[in-house]
C-alpha cells in the first residue's frame, strides 16, 4: 500500500484467471446513479468508512495479477481496513483452478466453466445496500430497480460537497435516513415500501 495526503493505493492480489470485463459489466448494469459509475475500464463509487468519506476507484493492474484500489479523500486513512470489503466485492479470494477442478466431471457446469474461466461472484459494498437492492428489485427489471434506487439516493442520500467526480457525488442513504424518508410516488407498491423502511428501521 502507498499513501499520500488524502490518497491511498492498494494492490489486491487474485488468483488467475480473473474475468474483469464480465464483473465490470455486471456492476455497470446495476450501478446506483450518483453513487457508482463504471467508466474507462474502472469501477468508481462514493464511500464512507468510520465517519470519513472518499471515492474508491478499482481497476486491474497493467502487469501484475492484482486489482489496484485507489481511495481519494479522508477515507484513505482507513485503507488497510477497506481491503477486506473491496476483496469481498470483487470475489478476490476465489480460486478458479480449484473451482474448475471441482466441477470438471459435472456434465452441465464443466463446459460452462471451460467457456468462461475466471468468473467471479460479484458482491456489494455493504450488506445494507444489498438488502435494499433485493427488496427494491422484487418483480421488476434490473433497470427499473436501479432507477428506483437512484430516486432513493436523491431523497435520502447526502450530496458530497465539492466532490471531484460528479458521477459519484452522493452517499448511499444510511438506514436511519431511509427509514424516515418520504417514499410517496417513489415507484414501489406500498407493502414493498413498508418492508424496505421496516428493514432500515431494524
Amino acid at each position: 500500500m502507498s499513501t499520500v495526503t488524502d490518497l491511498a493505493v492498494l494492490e489486491l492480489p487474485f488468483k488467475a484467471p480473473f474475468d474483469w470485463p464480465r464483473i465490470l459489466r455486471f456492476f455497470a448494469g446495476r450501478a446506483t446513479p450518483g453513487v457508482e459509475v463504471v467508466e474507462d475500464g474502472a469501477y468508481r463509487r462514493a464511500i464512507d468508512w468510520a465517519g470519513d468519506s472518499g471515492t474508491l476507484t478499482v481497476r486491474p493492474h497493467a502487469r501484475k495479477r492484482c486489482l489496484v484500489a485507489t481511495i481519494e479523500g479522508p477515507a484513505g486513512r482507513h485503507a488497510e481496513a477497506l481491503s477486506a470489503p473491496i476483496a469481498r466485492m470483487f470475489d478476490l479470494h476465489a480460486d478458479p483452478k480449484a473451482i474448475g477442478a471441482h466441477f470438471a466431471s459435472d456434465p452441465w457446469l464443466a463446459p460452462l466453466i471451460e467457456a468462461a474461466p475466471g468468473l467471479r461472484v460479484p458482491g456489494a459494498w455493504s450488506a445494507f445496500e444489498l438488502v435494499v437492492r433485493a427488496i427494491v428489485g422484487q418483480q421488476v427489471s434490473v433497470k427499473a430497480a436501479t432507477t428506483i434506487i437512484g430516486r432513493l439516493v436523491q431523497r435520502a442520500g447526502q450530496r458530497i460537497e465539492h466532490h471531484p467526480h460528479e458521477g459519484t457525488a452522493w452517499r448511499f442513504p444510511t438506514p436511519a435516513a431511509l427509514a424516515t424518508a418520504d417514499m410517496t410516488q417513489i415507484g414501489m407498491p406500498g407493502k414493498r415500501v413498508a418492508a424496505l423502511q421496516g428493514v432500515a428501521a431494524a
